[in-house]
């Protein structure tokens, strides 16, 4: 294959990553989480023209490798699905694997091994990487994510150096099936997360004035909260005031841009709140089971412990990881986030108290097909 050409399908084959670098910016400029993620791919664009122009010296680069084709062609089948359902996460990941097969199928197998370590330093960049690497391994805070990824990436660079100065032979069958069975993994792992149970749908009745024991207030809808969970979806916020503490409750019909609805605690972290804890518990809502994630979260020293949920007229779940699994564009979801103060986020009685108080909100205002 002629030099030129080389250059140019390499080229092409990082157009769908480098689509995606502008969204990616605004998530380090904007985002705690994300903050740091623009050393990974800095790092990428640092080494990557170096183990590029040593593979470029090779022999083996005048073989052009057609087997890659199984990877390459889903990764851009499914960056082209993910666009559809504007995922931006699986789109920079598919976008990658696309640069990487190109890379594979214009240099080959063995050269595309060599250089693995560099992408995978591409991996570390994607959005919204830290909030998940910190969910499931249970830290409340972003500290976590932070070590385990420059830990990751600590170990890429010293890879990518071993190869480099060490050869090895890999097949690019080895190369395929390792890759397969790394992804059957993660697919079994993820299948099997308990935080994906469904409970019965729990769909809230909201309107201002006088119900139950509660007296109900429509609160507004900002500019900025229709700027961050978007134009098409329908927000509405109230304030419930009973016998004890007001209650604040966010209410979305989540349109069908649904990338712009966010985990919750993810959202709390980027308006600058310091998350305590993060759970998903079990309440008994009319006698059925109902999955709720249940936060506790400080912002100018007072306290609130939040639960958030999604439902259908069908079910509902704690988990934003099975709502998103589950959703679709011709399917109503709903997603909600109640909010009560803590007079002590350390007092076990304040904390069981604050649970009681939303229950009995949720009894009152729940609809009756959770009954």
């Amino acid at each position: 294959m002629p030099r030129y050409l080389r250059f140019t399908l390499l080229f092409i084959g990082f157009i769908p990553f480098g689509a995606k670098l502008p969204y990616m910016y605004r998530a380090w400029r904007d985002s705690p989480q994300d903050r740091f993620d623009w050393i990974f791919v800095t790092l990428f664009a640092i080494l990557f023209p170096l183990v590029w122009i040593k593979t470029r010296k090779r022999e083996e680069v005048a073989t052009v490798d057609y087997t890659v084709l199984i990877v390459l062609i889903p990764s851009l089948l499914v960056y082209a699905a993910a666009m559809h359902m504007a995922i931006n996460a699986l789109q920079i990941i598919c976008g990658i694997c696309t640069a990487f097969s190109v890379f594979w199928l214009i240099y080959g197998g063995q050269n595309a091994y060599r250089v693995l370590p560099t992408f995978g330093l591409l991996f570390l960049g994607v959005t919204s990487t830290t909030y998940w690497v910190n969910y499931y391994v249970g830290d409340p805070g972003m500290m976590s994510g932070h070590i385990i990824k420059f830990a990751a990436a600590l170990i890429l660079l010293a890879w990518q150096t071993i190869n480099i100065l060490w050869e090895k032979k890999v097949q690019t069958r080895s190369l395929l099936y390792s890759g397969a069975v790394l992804l059957a993994m993660l697919y079994i792992w993820q299948s099997e997360e308990s935080s994906s149970e469904q409970g019965a749908p729990m769909v809230l009745s909201l309107t201002p004035g006088k119900v139950g024991t509660y007296l109900g207030q429509a609160q507004e809808v900002t500019e900025n909260d229709i700027r961050f969970f978007g134009e098409d979806s329908e927000i509405e916020k109230f304030y419930y005031i009973g016998d004890d503490q007001g209650i604040y409750i966010l209410a979305l019909t989540c349109g069908s841009k649904i990338n712009s609805i966010h985990p919750a605690s993810h959202c709390l972290r980027t308006s600058g709140w310091v998350i305590h804890s993060e759970e998903i518990l079990t309440a008994n809502l009319h006698e059925e089971p109902v999955y709720i994630t249940e936060i506790v979260a400080e912002s100018q020293n007072a306290a609130y412990l939040f639960w958030v949920w999604y439902s259908n007229p069908d079910y509902s779940t704690g988990s934003f990881v099975h709502f998103r699994k589950e959703w679709q564009r011709d399917v109503t979801w709903h997603t909600y986030q109640l909010m009560i103060p803590l007079t002590n986020k350390d007092d076990a009685s304040g904390l069981i108290q604050a649970r009681k108080e939303l229950r009995a909100l949720l009894e009152t205002v729940a609809t009756s097909s959770t009954q």
